[in-house]
């Protein structure tokens, strides 16, 4: 993939966002080895969600939804070291997990403030969010329509 979008052309990214997928980061790093690698925020809210507690899931989310905010490292790390603070207890590797990938949760600041990336970045967010609330808003309705869909009203059913 990497090598097929140098054949067209790109010479060099600057920020690389992805998920964990095994194998994919250092293939994308060796094709553009100025680039650096974010770990997709979606994604590892995704994973966080399925890794806690029902009960927990909507404040341990919103918490970590803080990050997107940040506007530099310094602050990325105080959000991301309260995060730690108020569920280490509860989800210690999870914690963990998350502080095994801590740069690349934070790749996003490594420029300066209002260059062109971190403007890229915030707007992949709310494109990203826009995606999934119309892919989650869809799958609500297929469900819906097959739920329907399912049951036949026919002469040889009686109320």
């Amino acid at each position: 993939m990497a090598e097929d979008l140098k054949k067209r052309g790109l010479e060099q990214v600057q920020l690389i966002i992805a998920d964990g997928m095994v194998g994919l980061q250092p293939a994308l790093l060796h094709a553009f080895p100025k680039a650096k690698f974010q770990r997709c925020l979606v994604h590892v809210m995704r994973n966080i969600g399925s890794h806690v507690r029902l009960k927990d899931r909507e404040a341990i989310l919103n918490d970590f939804k803080e990050l997107h905010s940040a506007t530099d490292v310094t602050a990325a790390h105080k959000i991301l070291n309260d995060f730690y603070g108020a569920w280490g207890k509860s989800y210690s590797n999870l914690i963990q997990q998350l502080k095994s990938i801590e740069n690349e949760l934070l790749a996003f600041l490594s420029s300066p403030p209002g260059h062109s990336t971190n403007n890229l970045f915030n707007q992949y967010l709310r494109i990203t969010e826009q995606k999934n609330q119309t892919q989650d808003q869809t799958k609500g309705t297929i469900s819906k329509r097959k739920i329907f869909r399912q049951f036949h009203w026919g002469s040889s059913h009686k109320l």
